[in-house]
């Protein structure tokens, strides 16, 4: 029997097998090569969107830390030590302290809403000597000090910021309220000589959390009277003010922190230190 032509020519059987042949080659090379290849870029392209979204989740990580810093020096002026509050829901690594532009590394966490105390850090101290520290957080944050500056003149420390900070939490709606109170508070604060520095000095208490910074000249006892303003009920035929807190705070100053925080939580329906 004779070859099939096509368009006038004859295909033989030899050529036919090596075009299947070479076919079934080019496929294996297609599959042993290309594929492998695009697997390989497929996997680099989901690497590359991990790696993507976990430095989103580290810098809103980084976004939401919040510490407060505190340096200490001593009285003989030979060290600083430094307190760090930990004022967010995440725990804080501490890698470096900063003091001027020397840097020591460190390695510290702090755990959430709580505080550490790291130190002693060496110093050269002479009259007129400035010292301005500084913390590096393990994401990359840097902190100053909440009292500024450090300075030493005639022998003694001087800070830039002394006083006390009121925190008030996020304050429930009235009708989650079975007390009496609104939310207009008003502050006193009278030093141990009796003068009045701050007198009914007005605060709201808001609907997220609220704070004050009340700035004070020197370290000492100050007495802190905090009066909330109430509707009528019970004993009060109408509306009146109701003392809620009165206390003694001492800023011990540069032996303690220069800032006092009075931080109320509540407790059940009253707020409480």
């Amino acid at each position: 029997m004779k070859p099939p032509r096509l368009f006038g020519r004859r295909i033989s059987r030899g050529k036919g097998v090596s075009t299947i042949l070479g076919t079934i080659i080019f496929i294996g090379i297609l599959f042993s090569s290309v594929i492998p290849m695009m697997l390989v870029m497929k996997q680099a392209d989901v690497i590359l969107e991990q790696e993507k979204l976990e430095i989103v989740r580290r810098d809103d990580e980084g976004d939401r830390e919040s510490l407060e810093l505190y340096p200490i020096p001593d009285l003989a002026a030979t060290h600083v030590n430094v307190t760090i509050l930990n004022t967010c829901e995440t725990s804080i690594d501490i890698v470096r302290v900063w003091i001027n532009d020397t840097l020591t590394d460190v390695t510290v966490t702090v755990n959430a809403l709580s505080h550490e105390q790291i130190g002693p850090f060496p110093i050269q101290v002479v009259d007129g000597s400035s010292f301005d520290v500084r913390v590096t957080t393990g994401r990359g944050n840097v902190y100053t000090a909440e009292t500024g500056i450090l300075h030493y003149q005639g022998g003694e420390w001087v800070t830039e910021t002394l006083g006390i900070r009121l925190i008030l939490p996020s304050r429930p709606g009235k009708g989650a309220r079975t007390n009496l109170w609104l939310n207009e508070l008003k502050v006193t604060i009278i030093d141990e000589d009796d003068d009045v520095l701050y007198s009914n000095y007005s605060m709201y208490w808001a609907i997220s959390a609220s704070e004050n910074f009340f700035e004070l000249e020197s370290a000492g006892a100050y007495n802190v009277t905090i009066y909330i303003w109430c509707k009528a009920g019970g004993e009060y035929p109408g509306q009146h003010w109701e003392k809620i807190y009165d206390d003694v705070h001492s800023i011990m100053w540069p032996m303690g922190e220069a800032i006092v925080e009075i931080k109320f939580v509540i407790d059940g329906d009253y707020l409480v230190v």
